[in-house]
C-alpha cells in the first residue's frame, strides 16, 4: 500500500492537511483531478516564503489508504494536525460543492465560504455527508475535522466516460484559485 505524504514546514508545527485519493483505473475526474489540484497547490505553496502554518499533502488509495495512514500515524504527529480538506472530483464541468466538516465550525469551513463570497463564486453549500461519504469519514473518526471540496455529482461518475475528455481546465483553475485564496484568508 503506497501513500504519498509531502510536507511543507511553516513557522508553527500546527498543520493543515490536504487529502486526495487514487481511485479506479482509467478514471480521470475520480480522482486524478483531486490529486492534480493537490500537487499544483503544493507547488505554489512551496515557493512562498514564511509560511505561518505547516501543510501536508496526502495522496492515497481511497478509504483504506486513509485508514492505513491514520492508524500508523504517531499520536504526536496526529495532535499537530488542526484539520483538513478532502479534494474530490474537481475537474468536471459541474458546479462546485462544499461540504463542511462534521463540526461545521473549522477554519476551513469559515475561510472557504468567505473565499466564495469575496470572489462571487457560485457553489452548492452541502452539509456533512449530504452528497457522498468518502475519506473524510476516516479522518473525522480520528477526531481530525475534514471538509470536502468537490464537483460531485457529475454524469460520467463510475463509467468509462470518466476520462480526460471531461476534464475542464477552467474548473481545475477555479478549484485551485479557491484553495489558494482560502489559505490566504
Amino acid at each position: 500500500l503506497k501513500v504519498l505524504e509531502y510536507n511543507l514546514r511553516g513557522k508553527y508545527p500546527d498543520t493543515f492537511v490536504f487529502v486526495a485519493h487514487l481511485d479506479h483505473p482509467g478514471m480521470s475526474n475520480d480522482n486524478l483531478s483531486g490529486c492534480a489540484i493537490g500537487i499544483e497547490l503544493f507547488k505554489k505553496l512551496s515557493i512562498k516564503n514564511n509560511l505561518k502554518f505547516s501543510y501536508s499533502l496526502i495522496l492515497l488509495p481511497e478509504i483504506i489508504g486513509s485508514e492505513y495512514y491514520l492508524h500508523y500515524l504517531s499520536s504526536n504527529k496526529r495532535k499537530k494536525i488542526l484539520e483538513g480538506i478532502y479534494l474530490d472530483t474537481l475537474g468536471s464541468n459541474t458546479k462546485l460543492s462544499f461540504l463542511p466538516s462534521k463540526q461545521n465550525s473549522t477554519i476551513f469551513d469559515f475561510s472557504i465560504k468567505r473565499c466564495f463570497k469575496l470572489n462571487k463564486i457560485k457553489y452548492q453549500n452541502q452539509s456533512y455527508k449530504n452528497t457522498q461519504g468518502n475519506d473524510e469519514n476516516n479522518w473525522e473518526a480520528y477526531r481530525i475535522p475534514m471538509s470536502t471540496l468537490t464537483r460531485f455529482p457529475y454524469p460520467q461518475y463510475h463509467t468509462d466516460k470518466d476520462n480526460i475528455l471531461i476534464i475542464s481546465k477552467k474548473s481545475l483553475s477555479i478549484s485551485l484559485k479557491v484553495l489558494i485564496e482560502t489559505i490566504n484568508i
